[in-house]
């Protein structure tokens, strides 16, 4: 389980209801419902809430032992929660709702294994090499222009939605003033995009979101049927538009005034990783009122012969990301591609007990045969060098395996991956060293090649902001002072426990979850949200402690002079250390360092 936050004011009464089943297909697989009056509870609790101040309209939460996904409906009363056999992984006597994380709108981005689907099913390579060159050009413009900085930062929303915050303090000019930290943060924004472009194709896609999915409670969204998977040649665009699966997708804003806007037409929906050529689903997005009241998340139909998350590289609706695009120029020409067939494999049952032992097997067993990266790699260098690319026989075949790799932790069998899978030479652009290589000339070693990278330094000898240093405030400041250097002494030691942890260069790497480099504790796409939950603690716990030294307070007028005391603190401590810097670099200079001892 991950990891969660328990709400002390929320004890909830569990209602079991079934599983929507048909075929062999769970479509309600890892979803449940949750009364608007609980969800109130919870966004006052927890201080969340869309951008138009209302609950957020689903939760990924843990209660006893159950897990998954509550969406908001009308169906449970007050303290209510409607939970499925799917959602219950074992007995246990249910306590209180804890919180994984809520619905909310990310950006959209594209990465190697969508770009090679997309690719072989009829995606012009030109139009990645627009996107990604729209997306560099409008980054380094952001660099010179708050307006243009505050919109893509406003619209390019990363996970943990720190881009947000950088935005609000462009929006305050502290860019105008190149204070150091936002001088830095934006910087550091630049690197990362550009080493994230250049290392794995991630291409922000303005048409688009990535977002929780839930599903269609009331059955109005048309979903997935076999007779409409081989539609006949001729046919007129509605009735093309009535062969696809229908979803619901309402999305926020962060302009103030502007309401959700509901997209309605072709997309495409997917899920990471997309191996196969049938994990990228064409859809038809349409607008239903009984849907509306949900915001910020993809609303998957229960109708059917197939539920359309399974198809999607073998998805549920237990809290899995959905990406969405709505760019007519990604609609691929082929719309419906045969899905691969996700059934997973059933773990062997013991006729006794678990015990120490068999978990600490398992647990050495996994460690040895996890060949998921492996597998990765294998799929992405055959599908750049063999004709067929992704329809090829071999990255069929490791597709597959890639599932099975997924489930391994789950299933405990291993998935095996034949010599014959494995490729003899590997594409530049996946920089494997002391491999034999070969410079590809196929989409990926295009825009590998399309994209230069700039080092990251701080700039920390820019000048802090005199619009603080030099407030009002300051006087009044003088009394948080001591305090304020206490908690920057409790903060150093927390940042740089975090970084060696984690082997991060800067903090502010940390701060932003915007990491260049790291060690191998976990894989990239994991460690923007471990290190999500980290950061967030810490300046939660900061803040706690603040509010604490001001007697519970937490209005402009007594927050105010401890945040001036906090940045004065910073700034003073800034300056020694780059005056010691500035003087170990003078001695660097000389021969011999006058007035040291023998």
């Amino acid at each position: 389980f991950s990891t969660t936050r328990a709400l002390a004011g929320c004890m909830v009464t569990v209602k079991r209801i079934p599983d929507i089943t048909r075929n062999g297909y769970c479509f309600s697989d890892g979803v449940g419902k949750i009364s608007k009056f609980t969800t109130r509870v919870i966004a006052s609790e927890m201080g969340v809430s869309d951008p138009y101040g209302e609950p957020p309209s689903a939760y990924q939460f843990r209660l006893g032992g159950c897990k998954g996904m509550l969406t908001i409906s009308s169906d449970p009363i007050v303290n209510d929660v409607h939970i499925r056999p799917s959602q219950i992984k074992f007995e246990a006597e249910h306590k209180r709702l804890e919180i994984i994380r809520w619905s909310q709108f990310s950006a959209a981005t594209l990465n190697r294994q969508l770009i090679l689907v997309l690719t072989a099913l009829g995606v012009k390579g030109q139009i990645f090499h627009d996107r990604l060159n729209v997306m560099l050009e409008s980054i380094n413009y952001a660099m010179h222009s708050d307006k243009q900085a505050v919109e893509l930062l406003q619209k390019f929303v990363d996970p943990n939605r720190m881009t947000l915050a950088l935005a609000q303090m462009v929006s305050a000019g502290f860019r105008r003033t190149n204070e150091p930290f936002v001088s830095s943060m934006l910087a550091l924004w630049k690197s990362w995009h550009q080493k994230y472009l250049k290392e794995k194709a991630k291409i922000l896609i303005d048409q688009g979101a990535s977002l929780l999915g839930v599903l269609d409670e009331t059955g109005t969204l048309k979903g997935y049927f076999d007779r409409h998977a081989s539609p006949r040649k001729g046919l007129t665009m509605p009735e093309r538009l009535a062969s696809l699966p229908q979803i619901f997708v309402q999305i926020s804003s962060m302009e103030k005034g502007v309401w959700p806007r509901v997209i309605q037409g072709v997309c495409i929906v997917a899920r990471n990783p997309s191996l196969h050529p049938g994990d990228i689903r064409v859809v038809h997005a349409v607008d239903c009122p009984a849907l509306r009241h949900l915001v910020d998340v993809i609303v998957f139909p229960q109708t059917g012969d197939r539920d359309l998350t399974s198809m999607c590289s073998g998805g549920d609706l237990d809290g899995d990301d959905y990406l969405v695009i709505w760019d007519a120029d990604l609609i691929p020409s082929q719309w419906h591609v045969k899905p691969l067939n996700y059934a997973g494999r059933n773990a062997p049952d013991l006729d006794r007990d678990v015990t120490i032992n068999d978990i600490t097997t398992f647990y050495v067993t996994y460690m040895k045969n996890d060949s998921l990266p492996r597998i990765a790699h294998a799929h992405m260098a055959n599908a750049d060098q063999l004709a067929n690319g992704v329809y090829e026989p071999k990255c069929i075949r490791l597709a597959q395996l890639h599932s099975d790799a997924v489930d391994y932790n789950k299933t405990g069998i291993p998935a095996v991956m034949d010599r014959g899978l494995e490729p003899r030479h590997w594409p530049h652009f996946m920089e494997k060293k002391n491999k034999r290589t070969y410079r590809s000339t196929r989409i990926l070693g295009q825009l590998y090649d399309a994209v230069k990278t700039e080092d990251f330094t701080p700039n920390l000898s820019n000048p802090f902001d005199s619009r603080i240093l030099e407030c009002n405030l300051v006087k009044e400041s003088k009394k948080f002072e001591q305090f304020a250097s206490e908690l920057k002494v409790n903060y150093d030691t927390s940042m740089r426990r975090i970084m060696a942890q984690y082997s991060i260069r800067t903090e502010f790497e940390v701060w932003s979850t915007f990491v260049l480099e790291h060690n191998s504790m976990c894989r990239d796409y994991k460690l923007h949200e471990d290190l999500g939950k980290v950061a967030s603690g810490l300046k939660t716990s900061i803040q706690d402690r603040c509010y604490k030294h001001l007697g519970g307070k937490r209005d402009f007028g007594h927050v105010a002079p401890l945040a001036v005391a906090m940045y004065r603190i910073t700034h003073q401590e800034a300056q020694d250390a780059l005056a010691t810097l500035r003087g170990e670099n003078a001695y660097d200079d000389l021969d011999e360092a006058p007035g040291l001892p023998d």
